[in-house]
């Protein structure tokens, strides 16, 4: 069982449903164990001085944890928005250099880059954001390596135009195979259970505190879920780099193909 389908709603909805299920488990926890509580923890204010360091103390651990879980997403999601933000850079100055060789393999060779930009931007993108590996661009991009090694050039310019659209080709598949790479990237399962399970540990400490009256009890930790649930969702939203609201987007080879191959 997989939970992508968190990613097919809004972020404002999953943040919701986050801190709203955790608060909802916090509450009840507090309802349900609150006499076992007095009964095994004693009268106030002792034993909360004592629940208190508990709480502190995993907080901390569990903070730092989930901080580098979230930062490392961070710095995954960058690294995989960038080189998409190479590719189609990439792709425009390998579309400029075509543009001097002779006809037809001028028209030719754009006709192919054409083509193969449109098919990620209209084809490619909305299947990696359904988490799907995209496999029509491999045979566009063969053929116009194709296209490419078959051109002969006849004039010194010409070869040392040929020889840095090789060059720009090469970081072309390299760009495009880490970018089919990151589609299916994420956190390992085993990260997600210490995360979930990490908070659900917290908020039992929780039910530990003795508090005469009940409302403040509730409060408080609900507050103290929705901090965790807050967390829990910033991982998620970053953790599929091309998946959900908050994701990698296509704007980069759409930039490209509405003012460099269709000016």
């Amino acid at each position: 069982m997989n939970f992508y389908w968190i990613y097919n709603i809004p972020n404002w909805q999953l943040c919701t449903l986050i801190i709203f299920s955790l608060g909802a488990f916090s509450t009840g926890g507090i309802l349900f164990t609150r006499k076992i509580a007095r009964r095994i923890m004693g009268k106030a204010p002792g034993q909360n001085d004592a629940v208190s360091i508990y709480i502190s103390a995993i907080g901390v651990f569990y903070g730092i944890t989930v901080g580098l879980i979230a930062v490392g997403a961070w710095d995954t999601f960058n690294g995989v928005s960038s080189q998409a933000d190479r590719e189609a850079a990439t792709v425009a100055a390998l579309y400029q250099n075509v543009s001097s060789y002779p006809s037809p393999e001028r028209s030719i060779l754009q006709g192919q880059l054409r083509d193969y930009t449109y098919y990620v931007i209209q084809e490619a993108w909305p299947l990696q954001q359904k988490g799907i590996i995209p496999q029509g661009g491999t045979p566009k991009i063969e053929a116009f390596q194709k296209s490419l090694a078959s051109s002969e050039p006849k004039t010194t310019g010409h070869s040392i135009i040929h020889a840095d659209s090789i060059q720009k080709f090469g970081e072309l598949t390299r760009l495009r195979r880490q970018r089919l790479q990151s589609v299916q990237s994420g956190l390992p399962s085993a990260l997600w259970t210490v995360v979930i399970i990490g908070a659900l540990f917290n908020i039992f400490l929780t039910w530990m505190l003795v508090l005469k009256d009940i409302r403040p009890h509730i409060w408080l930790s609900i507050v103290f879920a929705a901090m965790m649930g807050l967390l829990i969702f910033l991982t998620a939203a970053m953790d599929n780099p091309f998946r959900g609201e908050f994701s990698v987007s296509a704007a980069a080879f759409e930039l490209v193909y509405q003012q460099v191959m269709t000016s």
